[in-house]
């Protein structure tokens, strides 16, 4: 009875080696598909990136080219720009000129202006001097008519007279006196006579005088009204003038200084259009190497999976080729049990078989990976939370599908970051991707990396415990908020933190 215990023990035994190799067997094709899965993701996501930077590159070329034309058309506005100045400068001289031009005008409206006002002021007096004369030639005229009639009279008397001689007026005298007066009588006639005549003579002579200095008086009256018109005409061209003059002057300035505040907006435009090119080809710059950093480390994501695939492929085969050996232990021991049972009694051989086996069935139970579970400290004390875990993912900030090796630790910024296990600080520095991050090197082929710090609180070289502070919580390098990257490294290759956490 204990012989057939013992056999089926030994049988069930057999069977469960024997369905563990085929389920290692078949995780290994399983696991290998996955790997290889991984691989060809890793690699499309690698030609991806590739693609964008070779269009990244391009838009960067093309910017270059447009930066090119815009400082062209800058450095052609600047010419323009100098040419508008030193045409300024033409016109400023040339305004100089144009205002002493203006001043001498002025002066000369000025002298036109006082020779206009002499003129009126002379022409003024000519005609009052004119109606002066004419009334006084008026009333020579009168006079002179009636001169000229009392002459008349005295001539039309004589000659009704002219009978009687003066020697028949002596010779019908009655005496000597009355001769006497004849003679005196008729002496004071021709005298009478005689001043009639001269007064006429004379008020001719004066009438003739005054129409003279009257003729002379209005030519030369005409000649000042000449003179007014003249002066007046030179006044409205030279007024004109100064208008034209004034009107050029504007025109030029204001055309000349509408150029250059043209000239200069467009300048300005081309300096702001400029810039902006400038921002972008930085932008542009900071893209490729955003890139060019997610290739390198997709790159190295492929080649570290290649390897790992490898030595997971050789340690499933050395798994395999143990679980065979062991398989064929266990079949030894098997045997050499039962050799053993036909000897001794069948009760004790039969006890010590089965405790063989549950011993060692507890052994192989308790290898694998998983044996380190528990062992290292939580690196964010306090926070506890996991916003992204390990795996595949699309990347929050590049939009790349790739490995996100390690997980993130959402935190307040500066709080506490310690080391998971003692170690030495073999790496503090910066990068694109993780910001200020460390590097904790620990026995056994492990590192722990911590990322996005505001400020890391070690240096390389120094040894540390585990819980001991190393840094702060931040948001550097490619980072959303405020958060700790933290990633556990074992011989070069990443794995899934949680599996050794606490």
């Amino acid at each position: 009875m204990k012989t057939k215990a013992m056999k089926i023990v030994t049988s069930v035994v057999a069977v469960l080696l024997v369905l563990g190799l085929l389920l290692g067997i078949g995780a290994g094709v399983l696991y290998t598909f996955a790997a290889s899965d991984l691989e060809k993701k890793l690699t499309d996501n690698l030609n991806e990136l590739r693609k964008q930077l070779a269009a990244l590159e391009q838009e960067k070329t093309a910017l270059a080219e447009e930066q090119a034309r815009i400082e062209a058309s800058k450095t052609e506005i600047g010419a323009t720009i100098s040419d508008l100045t030193d045409q300024l400068t033409e016109l400023a001289e040339r305004e100089a000129s144009l205002l002493d031009e203006k001043t001498n005008l002025d002066l000369c409206m000025n002298v036109t202006l006082e020779q206009l006002s002499v003129t009126q002021q002379l022409v003024e007096e000519l005609n009052v001097q004119i109606a002066q004369r004419t009334r006084e030639l008026l009333d020579a005229e009168e006079q002179e008519a009636a001169q000229y009639a009392l002459f008349k009279t005295r001539l039309r008397a004589m000659y009704e007279n002219e009978s009687v001689s003066e020697i028949e007026m002596i010779f019908s005298a009655s005496s000597l006196t009355e001769v006497y007066v004849r003679l005196e009588a008729m002496s004071d006639i021709a005298r009478h006579d005689r001043a009639v005549m001269k007064r006429l003579a004379e008020m001719r002579a004066y009438i003739a005088e005054l129409k003279a200095g009257l003729e002379a008086d209005r030519a030369e009256a005409r000649a000042a009204e000449d003179n007014l018109l003249r002066y007046e005409a030179e006044l409205s061209e030279q007024t004109e003038l100064l208008s034209k003059l004034l009107l050029r002057l504007n025109e030029e300035s204001e055309e000349s200084i509408a150029a250059l505040e043209d000239a200069e907006a467009l300048e300005a435009l081309f300096e702001l259009e400029f810039q902006a090119k400038l921002a972008e080809i930085a932008a542009k710059e900071l893209e490729i190497a955003a890139a060019q950093t997610d290739v390198q480390k997709t790159s190295e994501a492929i080649t570290a999976e290649k390897a790992a695939e490898t030595a997971r492929q050789a340690a499933r085969a050395a798994r395999a080729a143990a679980e065979a050996a062991a398989a064929k232990a266990k079949e030894a021991a098997a045997k050499a049990a039962k050799e053993a049972a036909a000897k001794a009694a069948a009760a004790a051989a039969a006890a010590k078989t089965t405790a063989n086996s549950g011993g060692s069935s507890g052994s192989s139970g308790s290898s694998g990976s998983s044996a380190s579970v528990g062992k290292l400290t939580w690196p964010c004390p306090g926070y506890t939370s996991i916003s992204s875990y390990y795996g595949m993912r699309t990347n929050p900030v590049t939009g790349v599908y790739r490995l996100h090796n390690g997980i993130d630790i959402p935190a307040p910024k500066n709080a506490k970051i310690v080391a998971a296990a003692a170690g030495k600080v073999t790496l503090v520095t910066f990068s694109k991707a993780y910001g200020n991050y460390v590097v904790v090197t620990h026995s056994g082929g492990m590192q722990t990396l911590y990322a996005h710090m505001t400020t890391a609180t070690v240096s390389e070289g120094d040894q540390v415990s585990a819980g001991q502070q190393i840094g702060k919580i931040g948001t550097t390098g490619n980072s959303t908020g405020y958060h700790l990257h933290f990633t556990i490294m074992i011989n070069g290759s990443s794995v899934n933190p949680l599996k050794y956490l606490g």
